[in-house]
């Protein structure tokens, strides 16, 4: 029976990788992208901790001294390297045979683990962009056979894919309104949680971040509270805010509605309650048609006219990620370049909406 030294320190190496010809994003302030902003892909490498664990889900400890350094000129791309346990050395000596399978699950920004990774939760005070140590918990898994381990003292298991625990919602102006003397003075989110949990749901259960269900990982953290301020990008005009998860079916009396005020040549106008996560047909809102806040995804409202009580929207559910979407107005398909927020992660394809023109719902 082959066994591994407990007295050798045994270490693995990994990468956290930004697309640099998607993003230009790298882990300082530095970001040439058009439209987004460094605290998209913040990552603070002090805060980032690595649990491993077995093939049934066993936990086998967490690396240990875990070190950084930049793999490109652009910073993009990192690797760590940490040491693995010795409850992961006891592990795999006391469980005969090959291969070695074992998950390792990186957990970023998130603070505080002592109630154990399942139950990691985060603040919605932590996802404030003008915060300098605030940044959005990620998290990601891959497992990996560790069998060569048994003949070398490191390996290096490759790229892991994080996953962000937060969405992003967006209301941006068309240039249209912009050349009209419309400028958007301030947006609020009238309901939302204060707590969210990192993992998403199934995340103990799979072996890869890619192979996450989308369509079954919601998992809110019910702490309801009203009235969230979004943040004003001063260049562009549009506001935004980051939330946890938030479950619209659920909850019919506290949904999550957008209230907005503009400044229409130099004449404040307030839209409260004007935009509603759901869907629309010819300007009312669709009964039943209300959908949850998603982590990892952007909610896009263009606002195109404002027209006495009625706001003329296009809207578009993103994966923060990059992909082509059909235009129905262009009858072509198109890239998404303005949201390549390129933490990879699994497949969800961008869901694009029709010009709507809703009433306050």
């Amino acid at each position: 029976q082959c066994v591994m030294s407990a007295d050798e320190p045994h270490a693995v190496m990994f990468t956290v990788a930004l697309d640099q010809q998607r993003t230009k994003a790298t882990w300082s302030d530095s970001y040439d992208s058009e439209t987004g902003v460094p605290f998209d892909y913040r990552i603070i490498p002090e805060d980032l901790r690595v649990v491993v664990y077995a093939q049934d889900g066993t936990r086998v400890g967490v690396l240990q001294d875990l070190g950084y350094w930049p793999i490109n000129k652009e910073h993009t791309e990192f690797q760590f390297v940490g040491q693995l346990p010795p409850e992961f050395v006891e592990h795999f000596n006391a469980n005969p045979g090959e291969p070695k399978y074992y998950r390792f699950m990186v957990l970023a920004n998130c603070g505080d683990h002592s109630a154990g990774e399942e139950y990691i939760s985060y603040s919605q005070a932590q996802l404030n962009p003008a915060a300098a140590n605030s940044a959005i918990p990620m998290w990601g898994v891959k497992e990996a056979d560790v069998t060569p381990l048994l003949n070398d003292d490191s390996m290096d298991i490759g790229e892991i894919w994080l996953l962000r625990a937060a969405a992003k919602i967006e209301v941006k102006l068309s240039d249209n309104l912009k050349d009209k003397e419309t400028k958007i003075n301030s947006a609020t989110l009238k309901y939302y949680n204060q707590t969210g949990y990192v993992l998403p749901s199934g995340a103990l259960s799979i072996a890869n971040t890619l192979s996450l269900d989308q369509e079954n990982c919601f998992r809110g953290y019910r702490h309801a509270a009203v009235n969230l301020p979004f943040y004003k990008d001063e260049q562009t005009g549009s506001v935004y805010v980051y939330i946890t998860e938030y479950n619209n079916l659920d909850y019919s009396g506290e949904r999550n509605k957008i209230s907005l005020e503009f400044n229409i040549k130099g004449q404040n106008k307030t839209f409260e309650d004007a935009i509603s996560f759901c869907n629309y047909s010819g300007g009312k809102l669709v009964e039943d048609s209300h959908y949850n806040i998603v982590r990892n995804h952007i909610y896009e409202f263009e606002v195109l006219s404002i027209a006495g009580d009625n706001l003329e929207l296009q809207y578009t559910v993103a994966d923060w990620d990059a992909e082509q979407w059909w235009s129905e107005k262009d009858e072509e398909y198109k890239d998404y370049e303005e949201h390549e927020l390129a933490y990879p992660t699994y497949h969800n394809p961008l869901v694009p909406r029709d010009y709507l023109t809703l009433e306050p719902g």
